[in-house]
C-alpha cells in the first residue's frame, strides 16, 4: 500500500528523464543537420514588387552570410534579420529554421504612399510608416506626387508623429510631414484619394492639389483641418460649379473657414500689381 503512494512520483520522474533524453537527442540530431535550403517568401500584399528573391540572397552573400551547406545550429537567424533590414525596401523581416535543414525567410515590403520630387530633383518615396525610402528601377508603384519648393532632402529617416495645428507658428510642421500627412488622409478616404493626381507647393509655401476634374488648382494652404477642407470642395462641386460652370475659374481657395474663393481665369494673382489685385472681384460662395 506504501508503494502505491509513490506511483505518481516515479511516474512524473520517468518522464522528465524521457523530455530530458528527447531533447538531447534533438540536439545531436540538429548538430549534424546542415542547410540544404532556403525558402524565401515576400509578402506582395499591397502589390509592391520591390525586391526579389535573388535580391535577399545576394545581400546575405554580400556579407558572407550564405546559409546554405551551414550547420543549422551554426546560423545566426537574428544577425540574418537585420541584414535584411537593412534593405531600404524592407519593413520586416523574419528569419528561422526547421528541424529538417530548411531555413525559412518572410520579408514584409515598404508600401509607399507618396512620391516627392524636391527643389534637388531628388526622388524619394514615403511609406505608410513615415520613413523614407529610395525609388526603385524595377519597379514604380502608383501613389500620388508632390513637387514644387520641397526643400527637405532624402535621407534614411522617419517622419514625425505629431498632431498638426492649423495656423500654428510655432509648432509649424515641415513641408514633408504636411505631406505625408495628406497622403495618410488620401489612403484613408478613397473618394479623395481617387480625386487628386498631383501635390504641388507654390513659392509660398502653400500647398495645391491638383484634381482630376476640371483644370483648377485646389488651394489648401496647409495640412490643417485637411477633411474639412476636403468635404467643402466636394460640396462646392456639387452646389457651385454645377450651376457656374466648370471653365471659369483657375484657383479654388480652401484656405478659408466656411467658405470657398475662386479666382477667375486670366488673372496671375503673383504677377498683378497690388492696386489692380486688390480690385479683382472673387466669388465667394459659402
Amino acid at each position: 500500500m506504501k508503494f502505491k503512494k509513490y506511483i505518481p512520483y516515479i511516474l512524473w520522474t520517468l518522464l522528465g528523464f524521457a523530455v530530458i533524453l528527447s531533447v538531447a537527442f534533438v540536439n545531436v540530431k540538429q548538430n549534424d543537420v546542415k542547410c540544404n535550403a532556403v525558402q524565401i517568401d515576400i509578402a506582395d500584399d499591397a502589390g509592391n514588387y520591390f525586391i526579389e528573391n535573388n535580391d535577399v540572397l545576394e545581400l546575405l552573400n554580400s556579407k558572407g552570410k550564405q546559409p546554405l551547406g551551414k550547420p543549422i545550429n551554426e546560423i545566426n537567424t537574428a544577425l540574418l534579420e537585420t541584414i535584411i533590414n537593412t534593405n531600404p525596401f524592407v519593413a520586416n523581416a523574419e528569419v528561422f529554421s526547421t528541424l529538417n535543414g530548411k531555413l525559412n525567410i518572410r520579408v514584409k515590403q515598404r508600401t509607399p504612399i507618396i512620391r516627392i520630387i524636391n527643389t534637388e530633383g531628388e526622388n524619394f518615396y514615403i511609406d505608410d510608416e513615415g520613413y523614407l525610402m529610395p525609388v526603385s528601377d524595377k519597379y514604380t508603384p502608383n501613389v500620388i506626387v508632390a513637387s514644387g519648393v520641397i526643400n527637405e532632402r532624402y535621407t534614411r529617416r522617419r517622419i514625425k508623429e505629431q498632431a498638426f495645428i492649423a495656423n500654428d507658428t510655432a509648432n509649424k510642421k515641415l513641408i514633408i510631414e504636411q505631406l505625408y500627412a495628406i497622403a495618410e488622409y488620401l489612403q484613408r478616404d478613397s473618394v479623395a484619394n481617387a480625386l487628386f493626381t498631383q501635390v504641388y507647393v507654390n513659392e509660398n509655401n502653400e500647398i495645391e492639389l491638383i484634381s482630376r476634374i476640371g483644370d483648377q488648382n485646389i488651394l489648401i494652404g496647409d495640412a490643417g483641418d485637411l477633411e474639412k477642407k476636403i468635404e467643402k470642395l466636394l460640396v462646392f462641386y456639387r452646389k457651385g460649379l454645377n450651376k457656374t460652370g466648370w471653365t471659369q475659374y483657375s484657383t479654388i481657395n480652401l484656405e478659408f473657414e466656411n467658405q470657398v474663393v475662386c479666382t477667375k481665369k486670366g488673372v496671375v494673382k503673383s504677377t498683378l500689381p497690388v492696386a489692380v489685385r486688390d480690385s479683382v472681384k472673387r466669388e465667394i460662395i459659402n
